[in-house]
């Protein structure tokens, strides 16, 4: 009696205050598992760079680190596109749960495959305190608890440390992105041993120059990391 007490209470609610899709902006259906439509989902373009050979073209932005063992991202990242806007609202606008959505959606894709085998700790990119403290959460780690549901692989936070505070790379073009982040190390490790001879993947949001992704590489190698894979939503192109 209750559940169907429950189920007609939110049926109404949902006539009278639909959820909307964050990608169209659509109602969403009380089916619906995410906030982002199952036409957005499955109509944008996906990448399958999981499926062609090394390198692909992520891969190739990141050639230079001999235990670089495979990179992805599920959607290219198109400006004006619906995955743009997505993830907009994920870092700007104070929905972290459309990170966990998008690694819960991006691990069910690719669960079938072989890309989260042999990997021993799960890895977000860092964001500084002080910023983290500002927007309430990282968005690396928002997509990495979705990717958990799916696949239940440990992660701690201490293995990737970001030691600088930059400014925002949203407006800065190729070049000024890459000479921002080759000035110094902005990364750095808390936890060494769980580095050293480790299988991890390094998650992010979007790659863009990849030149985010080679620093924390840099410290990954440094301190004894066996191999790394790469999973991000976007690749801009």
């Amino acid at each position: 009696m209750y559940s169907q007490m429950k189920s007609y209470i939110e049926s109404v609610l949902h006539l009278v205050y639909p959820n909307v899709c964050f990608g169209c902006k659509q109602p969403l259906l009380l089916s619906e598992p995410y906030k982002i439509c199952t036409s957005c989902l499955t109509k944008t373009e996906k990448t399958d760079f999981h499926l062609k050979d090394f390198p692909n073209d992520m891969e190739a932005k990141l050639l230079g680190f001999p235990f670089l063992k495979r990179a992805t991202a599920l959607f290219y990242f198109d400006k004006k596109g619906t995955i743009q806007s997505i993830i907009h609202s994920l870092k700007y606008e104070n929905k972290p749960f459309l990170g966990e959505d998008l690694g819960n959606f991006m691990a069910n894709s690719l669960k079938e495959s072989n890309f989260f085998d042999n990997i021993d700790y799960l890895v977000p990119v860092p964001m500084h305190p002080k910023k983290e403290r500002l927007r309430g959460y990282n968005q690396a780690v928002m997509i990495l608890k979705g990717i958990q549901k799916v696949i239940p692989l440990p992660y701690h936070k201490e293995i990737l440390v970001k030691t600088e505070h930059t400014l925002t790379q949203t407006r800065k073009n190729r070049l000024q992105r890459i000479l921002s982040l080759s000035e110094k190390s902005i990364f750095d490790t808390l936890s060494p041993e769980k580095i050293e001879n480790k299988n991890v993947l390094l998650i992010d949001d979007i790659i863009t120059t990849g030149s985010t992704l080679i620093k924390c590489m840099e410290v990954l190698e440094k301190y004894g990391c066996k191999t790394c894979k790469i999973l991000t939503i976007g690749f801009a192109r």
